[in-house]
Order: structure tokens, then C-alpha cells, then sequence
């Protein structure tokens, strides 16, 4: 199988110190053939940190030198993954011109002005309506940010509010469906694909974000852009648990998976 990694973060990315040479290393030993990095771009995150906000220019720059110092060993794509607000289309517009990016994937990290990681965003709401709140706040950003390569990690949000519900790790989809649906057709009539992020089996999870049954409507709906990414903050996370991601789009109706060059979508075969 050919493996390429589409969700990877590195020190430029506030939540990460994993050097990009410790990243390289791995998949050049791990036979791991291409690889997309993908830092964190988060302005005005509700914390009111600049963690997640890195010079542009040099990223790019230090990334096309080692593209170059490693060609014939490991393919790398420049990507970036960015905080979607509604209000931030003018600085999403900035970083979509750069003609240096292969790939952005576009992520709701906040909604409503606050961080889904802290209880904060959890309490005075039950655990419905805090999933409500996020998943209105997705479609709202999947319209207007129209030139997203994907959007990463859809249903991450039943990762958070242990603190404040007891059952916060279940969505009831019936529930939020509507909404759902209208993201996946949003996203396919935008031309933007969707993300199966991998970092939910390190947390305990026994299937991706999303899960099969957003999967299997987004290829009902007639989506066929689907991109696999570790969400990896340390080198040996790498392409981690991509054997499962394969079997389940292969058991979702997907021969094929995708990879990002030059802001387009070229197609994988899944080998399986």
C-alpha cells in the first residue's frame, strides 16, 4: 500500500515540539512515502493566545529546502491546517493565495468564542446542545470558507466535556443529523473533500473522526475526496493506525483515497 500522511504537525505548531528532521527520519526508516505538513494557523483563538500563529514565509521556505535535500526519498507536501471562524475569512483568504501550498485543511477548533478543550464550552449547556453549538458553527464555516482542501476531524467534539457529562464521548447523530448532512453536501458542492483522522484510536476511541456512518453518507451524497491523517504531534505517530482507515473505506464503498499537490486531489488506490 502506498502510505501518504495528510495531517502531520511539527514545532512550528504551538501544541507540538516534534523538530522536522525527527518527522522526515521516521518515514524515510518507516517506508512511509509522502507526507503533508500541516501546522496549526489558529488567529484570534478564544484563549487569546499567538500559539497557534507562525511565520508563514520561513515555514514555507525551510520546508521547499528540505523538499529539495530530500527528493528521491520522501515526498513532501507544504499544507497548513486552519482554525475556521467565521470571522477570519479575510485571513484564511491571505494564506489560500500562496501558490507554495499543496493542501488546508479546515478545522472548527472553537465555536462561539470558545474552546470545546475547556469545560468552559460544556457547562450552562447540555451535552446536546454543546454538540448542537458546534456542529451549526461547522456548517456555518464550511459555507463560507469555500477553498478548504478538506475539513479535518468532523466529529471530534465527542472528545471533550468529561469534565462537565458523563457520557460526553457519545453524538447522538439521529439528533444533529440534518446538520451533518448539510455540511457533507456543502463540502462536495464546494469541491472540498473530508478528512479521516486517525488520532482518535490513540484516545480510546474504536473508530476515526468521522466515524462509518458519516462516511457512508458522504459517498451516498457522492463524495469521493477522502484524505488520511494521523493528526500526529510526535514522529512515531506517523501513518498510525492507517490499516484501520484503509479497511474502513473500504467497508464504506471507497476504492480509492486522496492526496493534495498543488491545492489538487489525485487518487490513491487502496491496495487492500
Amino acid at each position: 500500500m502506498y502510505i501518504a500522511d495528510s495531517h502531520i504537525h511539527t514545532l512550528f505548531s504551538g501544541d507540538c515540539q516534534e523538530k522536522l528532521e525527527n518527522i522526515f527520519k521516521y518515514a524515510i526508516e518507516n517506508k512511509i512515502q509522502e507526507i503533508t505538513l500541516t501546522d496549526h494557523i489558529d488567529p484570534d483563538f478564544p484563549s487569546g493566545s499567538s500559539e497557534f500563529y507562525f511565520d508563514i514565509g520561513e515555514y514555507l521556505s525551510l520546508l521547499m529546502d528540505f523538499r529539495k535535500k530530500l527528493e528521491g526519498q520522501l515526498k513532501i507536501n507544504l499544507g497548513v491546517e486552519f482554525g475556521l471562524q467565521p470571522h477570519l475569512i479575510k485571513d484564511f483568504n491571505e494564506i489560500s493565495k500562496l501558490k507554495e501550498l499543496d493542501f488546508i485543511i479546515g478545522s472548527t477548533h472553537c465555536a462561539g468564542g470558545k474552546n470545546p478543550v475547556e469545560d468552559d464550552f460544556f457547562i450552562g449547556l447540555t451535552k446536546d446542545e454543546a454538540h448542537d453549538l458546534y456542529f451549526k458553527e461547522t456548517l456555518k464555516n464550511v459555507r463560507i470558507f469555500r477553498d478548504i482542501s478538506v475539513y479535518g476531524h468532523l466529529d471530534f467534539i465527542k472528545r471533550y466535556g468529561r469534565n462537565v457529562h458523563k457520557d460526553f464521548n457519545t453524538i447522538d447523530y439521529k439528533m444533529h443529523w440534518d446538520t451533518i448532512e448539510q455540511i457533507l453536501k456543502t463540502l462536495i458542492s464546494n469541491g472540498s473533500g473530508l478528512e479521516i483522522n486517525t488520532s482518535a484510536y490513540r484516545y480510546g476511541t474504536t473508530e476515526p473522526y468521522p466515524n462509518d456512518i458519516i462516511l457512508k453518507k458522504y459517498k451516498e451524497l457522492g463524495g469521493e475526496i477522502i484524505t488520511l491523517g494521523s493528526d500526529s504531534h510526535i514522529a512515531a505517530h506517523l501513518a498510525k493506525d492507517f490499516d484501520k482507515a484503509y479497511q474502513l473505506l473500504k467497508d464504506c464503498g471507497f476504492n480509492y483515497y486522496s492526496v493534495f499537490h498543488n491545492r489538487k486531489p489525485e487518487f490513491i488506490k487502496l491496495d487492500l
